[in-house]
């Protein structure tokens, strides 16, 4: 944890990032970006240094959140590129899963920096929500790479308000994919 006295659980109950972090990975870091970042006496004036702790390994489990799509974080790739094809998603004020029954959907594409060997045809993921009382998880299509032109990925169009807030998070982790709802009604 980046502070000594930082909770593990926060205000009114919340899970903080920190007891996420440690479910996922078994630290209870604070960030979810890669490494170490110093912040502080950049000039030379004897202030203290701030060492914010991010992942130092590979993660067993991803983490996909809302909040980097509004880029208000960084996922770095260390829980981009989980070991396992199972996501904690951080949308819409709560945690939700996504998760798939092969590995193929963590191969890395050229766009991402890898050799090109990653899912260039569709994969299904399988969404799990249990504060929506779902009887089954949902099941997925993505196609990396294949969303329309009209900026829709088969749950919207390209206006923020009518894209499900999920296939955002899918899309920070699979750049322009198209994603299928099979005929399940989209979450908005």
């Amino acid at each position: 944890m980046d502070e000594p006295d930082t909770a593990l659980i926060g205000a009114h109950g919340y899970c903080t990032q920190e007891m996420v972090n440690l479910l996922v990975t078994g630290k209870a870091r604070s960030n979810v970006f890669d490494g170490t970042v110093s912040l502080g006496d950049e000039g030379g004036r004897g202030l203290p240094r701030k060492i914010l702790k991010g992942l130092d390994e590979r993660s067993p489990f991803g983490y996909l959140s809302l909040f980097e799509h509004y880029g208000s974080l960084q996922v770095g790739s260390r829980m981009r590129f989980p070991v396992y094809p199972i996501f904690v998603v951080c949308s819409e004020s709560h945690y939700t899963v996504l998760f798939s029954p092969t590995k193929a959907c963590l191969q890395v594409t050229t766009d991402e920096g890898g050799d090109g060997g990653g899912p260039q045809r569709e994969f299904d993921l399988f969404f799990y929500d249990g504060l929506a009382n779902q009887e089954s998880p949902t099941r997925l299509t993505v196609r990396p790479g294949r969303r329309r032109e009209d900026g829709s990925g088969g749950g919207g169009g390209d206006d923020d308000d009518l894209v499900p807030p999920l296939e955002h998070c899918i899309r920070t982790r699979w750049k322009e994919a198209e994603v299928d709802w099979n005929g399940a009604e989209p979450l908005l």
